[in-house]
């Protein structure tokens, strides 16, 4: 793979949507483009805008220059690289 430029765009609903604590009227999508070897390809997912500078910041480096071919080793540097972010808990401040 040669690079991996990420793209979030915010989609309306045709409908509102909800559950039982939350209502909404759009979703965010992120679009990642790969290329390789002059060809050209997609990745997406729903999630938080906040998730493009993980792709940007910490995942491109693993796959630009990788085997385009060799998804599952890919998945396995990611998914090492972001497993720190998952298990970690935010620090709350200390009442005064």
């Amino acid at each position: 793979m040669e690079h991996l430029p990420v793209s979030v765009y915010r989609v309306p609903t045709d409908l509102p949507g909800g559950d039982a604590t939350l209502t909404w009227n759009s979703t965010t999508l992120l679009l990642v483009e790969v290329a390789a070897a002059e060809k050209k390809g997609i990745g997406w997912t729903y999630g938080s805008a906040a998730a493009a500078p993980v792709v940007e910041h910490e995942l491109a480096d693993l796959a630009v220059g990788q085997d385009a071919f060799g998804v599952p080793a890919a998945n396995d540097r990611m998914s090492r690289a972001v497993r720190k972010h998952r298990q970690a808990r935010p620090v709350l401040p200390t009442p005064s």
